[in-house]
């Protein structure tokens, strides 16, 4: 399922499925932290492209991708926290679009 989100008062917030009850608090949603993997997806939402690692063993998720919101988020779990807006540099990375493709192909 893809995680929704609210800002409120500045904060990003990832929201729960179901309000939990947290020692006698009801909580509906967590903060997401700068570099998470929530944050990345977030971003990518916003119409923004990310990055995750070194230029040569890093990966590249832009924005403009033809996959669904569900595909970007199998893949950016697959990594760890970590993550950056993306800025052009010369070496391309790998692309979710190559990742989800070989991974197709394996199947």
């Amino acid at each position: 399922m893809t995680p929704q989100f609210k800002k409120y008062n500045g904060l990003l917030f990832l929201m729960l499925d179901e309000p939990e009850l947290k020692d006698g608090q009801l909580i509906i949603g967590y903060p997401v932290a700068d570099g998470s993997k929530e944050w990345a997806l977030w971003n990518v939402m916003n119409k923004k492209d990310i990055c995750h690692g070194g230029s040569e063993d890093g990966i590249v998720v832009r924005h403009k991708t033809k996959r669904t919101v569900d595909q970007v988020w199998r893949i950016i779990k697959q990594f760890s926290n970590g993550w950056q807006i993306y800025e052009e540099e010369p070496q391309l990375r790998k692309t979710v679009e190559e990742l989800l493709e070989a991974q197709e192909g394996e199947r």
